[in-house]
């Protein structure tokens, strides 16, 4: 221990042998304190005389250009890592649709029954290969070959093949672990998928409520007198068909209520004109009470009062 702390230690000479040429000046020589202070834009460094601002730019016109480029810099750089973060995706999606592929030519629904099913043949070959000892020894290879083939191929007709050498018993209580197996991975499965999508809507709702929040004012609000409540419920019906699944489904359903909003005002506005022309037509229409004239009304001439009226004006 001390060999080894006596080899990393300085030697006692160079520590303490300095010269006075060497030894650090004190009062005005900014020169010789530039490297110990710390350099800021207010106090600019100083290089052979020169102020450097930000420790390296020797004008204010160039340290500003230094930010605009590396503001420029970064701006590249994050569009690159956006970039790559959607090839990363999209690799991710051509893979999961490969396996789902893969999965639905074997008779599958989704990747996750795939899986299952793998891990199900996996565990009934595990567990009669625990048992080979049940087997009697003539039958022993020819058993060992049946696994081995049901193992790779998955083919029924080989692990058939294999248990016509064990005991019926064994067979019976591994059927039954077998289905047990299956059920217990099916019901975590169900629980993980409940839990992701629980997490998914979540995660929604939260960008939903920051994306949307000017659409939102009326529907989340403390006063409940304030509630939109066609809009809410609306809104709820989507959610519950499952209408809303992402951000684009949710800007699918703003533009679609906006537009039957704007009809639905458009048409009340029709309506409250046609009835106020309606009432403007009833009102120039309407009779003075004890006048029975018409106004405009041209005279019947087969009428006794206009002929009468009509000889009076020409004998006078």
């Amino acid at each position: 221990m001390d060999e080894n702390t006596t080899e990393t230690q300085p030697a006692e000479t160079e520590t303490t042998a300095t010269s006075e040429s060497d030894a650090p000046v004190s009062g005005n020589d900014n020169t010789a304190t530039a490297s110990t202070e710390p350099v800021t834009e207010t106090e600019p460094a100083v290089s052979d005389g020169v102020h450097l601002y930000a420790g390296k730019y020797d004008s204010p016109e160039k340290l500003e250009d230094g930010y605009k480029s590396q503001s420029k810099y970064i701006q590249e750089l994050q569009s690159k890592i956006d970039e790559y973060q959607k090839q990363l995706e999209t690799q991710k999606e051509e893979a999961e649709a490969v396996k789902l592929q893969e999965a639905k030519n074997k008779g599958f629904n989704s990747v996750e029954e795939h899986q299952i099913a793998q891990k199900v043949i996996l565990r009934e070959f595990e567990l009669y290969a625990n048992n080979l000892d049940k087997i009697s020894p003539e039958n022993y290879d020819k058993t060992i070959t049946a696994l081995q083939n049901y193992y790779a191929t998955a083919n029924q007709a080989y692990l058939n093949e294999a248990k016509q050498y064990f005991p019926d018993e064994l067979i019976e209580n591994i059927a039954i672990e077998k289905q047990n197996y299956k059920n217990n991975l099916t019901a975590e499965l169900r629980q993980q998928t409940a839990q992701a999508e629980q997490k998914n809507r979540e995660q929604l709702c939260l960008q939903i409520e920051t994306n949307f929040k000017d659409f939102l004012t009326d529907v989340i609000c403390e006063n409940q007198t304030e509630r939109n409540s066609a809009k809410s419920e609306a809104l709820a019906a989507m959610f519950n068909l499952g209408a809303i699944q992402s951000i684009e489904d949710m800007n699918v359903f703003v533009n679609l209520y906006n537009s039957i909003a704007d009809k639905a005002v458009k048409d009340y506005v029709n309506s409250q004109q046609a009835q106020e022309t309606v009432n403007a037509v009833k009102n120039k229409s309407r009779i003075a009470a004890g006048n029975m004239d018409i106004p405009n009304k041209k005279a019947d001439i087969n009428t006794k009062e206009f002929w009468d009226e009509f000889y009076a004006k020409v004998q006078t």
